[in-house]
């Protein structure tokens, strides 16, 4: 194997000055052409440099550690893209680790990343808040942490979310607009932002249009009970159909849409003719579903691109101003949404 030392060898240097030039360390006595020698042997002995002692030299790993609930996840599927390109431009690479919805396992991989010196996390924290403790003593240690989709209001933490408060009264005034007055809502029992908010948005559509929200509507799923989102929403509209009474339903998410659009068909209802369904996400699945599926767009890439570069920020300003930032969302219709009609 190829050492540091080879090459100084080769070209005739001492070991520190090869290794000030492949770490493009400055130094004024170490001429251009000394440095090409120095980069044109290295490349011809193929020369891989040892990653821990460039990381001695550079005091930074160079490394971000991102962590998401659910590594099968169509959602952070979308996510990650976006914090990896933006963190390569910036020289980072990432480590992609999931909790798989467990707050253990969130605790364990927030350490592990911390026993490799990352330079920073990207953390989509997990439901009911449990690791709020060690999240404070990431931030009372100044170290860089970025939440992302979620944030948690307890924490004065930098965090990228989308807007989805109102990303969810759009969609279900418009579903008010086309004369839809008995609308369900299909969720999760989670202590966590993202179910907070579009909760909110969905009530703030009934108040704002001087309606009243029958709550036996709101159909509230435990995660524990369903093996998946999709499950959520098969189990929730299975419920929901034994009362009768509503003509749309708005989802907290794409995959809850689809598992509900399963469930009406099964019971041989037509979309939107019978019931109009909107989702949340807007996944890539949602335009190829038969009907297509209407839902409240978030630029995911984004979401990531700009985590990326606000946790390359906090880390080059431990002391800065927090920066939360909510993306705007977008109601794409498509043919799951129709006027009021119901059940036939």
């Amino acid at each position: 194997m190829i050492t540091i030392k080879d090459v100084a060898k080769k070209v005739d240097v001492s070991v520190s000055t090869v290794s000030q030039v492949l770490n493009k360390k400055e130094n004024p006595f170490i001429s251009q052409a000394t440095k090409k020698a120095i980069f044109q042997t290295a490349k011809k002995l193929n020369y891989i440099p040892s990653r821990i002692a460039r990381d001695l030299v550079r005091g930074a790993t160079m490394v971000f550690g991102v962590i998401i609930p659910d590594v099968r996840s169509p959602f952070f599927a979308e996510v990650v893209p976006g914090i990896e390109e933006s963190a390569s431009e910036s020289g980072y690479d990432i480590v992609l680790s999931y909790s798989a919805g467990d707050f253990r396992k969130e605790r364990k991989h927030i350490r592990l990343f911390m026993e490799r010196k990352v330079d920073g996390l990207i953390i989509a924290p997990l439901k009911n808040n449990q690791n709020i403790p060690v999240f404070n003593d990431l931030l009372q240690q100044k170290f860089p942490l970025v939440f992302i989709d979620r944030y948690i209001p307890e924490l004065e933490t930098d965090f990228v979310a989308s807007d989805l408060k109102q990303g969810a009264y759009e969609a279900v005034s418009h579903l008010i607009k086309l004369g839809h007055d008995k609308i369900a809502y299909i969720t999760e029992d989670a202590n966590i932002s993202t179910a907070k908010d579009v909760l909110e948005g969905y009530k703030m559509a009934f108040s704002k249009n001087n309606m009243t929200i029958n709550r036996e509507l709101i159909e509230t799923a435990n995660p524990e009970s369903a093996s998946d989102d999709f499950d959520i929403g098969y189990k929730g509209m299975k419920k929901l159909l034994q009362k009768k009474n509503f003509s749309a339903v708005f989802c907290m998410g794409d995959a809850f849409a689809i598992g509900a659009i399963k469930a009406l068909k099964e019971a041989k209802l037509r979309i939107p003719e019978n019931i109009s369904v909107i989702g949340m996400d807007n996944l890539d699945v949602s335009s190829y579903l038969t009907p297509s599926l209407a839902s409240v767009a978030q630029d995911k890439i984004q979401m990531g691109k700009i985590a990326s570069e606000i946790l390359t920020e906090r880390i080059k300003n431990p002391k800065g101003k927090k920066k939360q930032v909510f993306l705007k969302t977008n109601l794409v219709l498509r043919e799951s949404v129709g006027s009021r009609k119901g059940f036939s």
